[in-house]
């Protein structure tokens, strides 16, 4: 508590959760063992998260778009907050989409198990 306490509120909202381990004879090895699961989870849960915006956004016309092409345009117009791409997604277009989205400081979200396929292989939440 302690340590979480004096974190800059940036970092203290990515903690995934506690656990207990014995941090003097520990390895570095046994804790990533045993964080994994907790950082499995935390990300299962922001892809969910994710994906039920892109969801929304894409069911009421606004706030999130889908395929390449449409995709690529809101790069262009610098409107992308998060960019989705399928975990086996990777052609000319997905790799020019991740490129433009780095390029205006978005978030890229790798999206497991083919949930972006659906979609057109790449999905972006806007900005506005």
């Amino acid at each position: 508590p302690v340590v979480e306490a004096s974190l800059h509120p940036y970092l203290r909202e990515r903690l995934a959760g506690h656990l207990a381990i014995d941090v003097e004879h520990a390895s570095a090895d046994e804790v990533l063992e045993r964080v994994r699961g907790l950082m499995a989870a935390q990300r299962r849960s922001r892809e969910d998260e994710a994906v039920a915006r892109l969801e929304q956004g894409l069911g009421t016309g606004e706030g999130a778009v889908a395929g390449p092409d449409d995709v690529l345009a809101a790069i262009e117009d610098r409107r992308v907050e998060t960019l989705l791409v399928g975990s086996g997604s990777r052609d000319e277009q997905v790799e020019r989409a991740v490129e433009g989205a780095v390029g205006q400081s978005a978030e890229v979200l790798v999206v497991e198990g083919g949930v972006i396929d659906r979609f057109g292989r790449v999905a972006a939440l806007l900005r506005y």
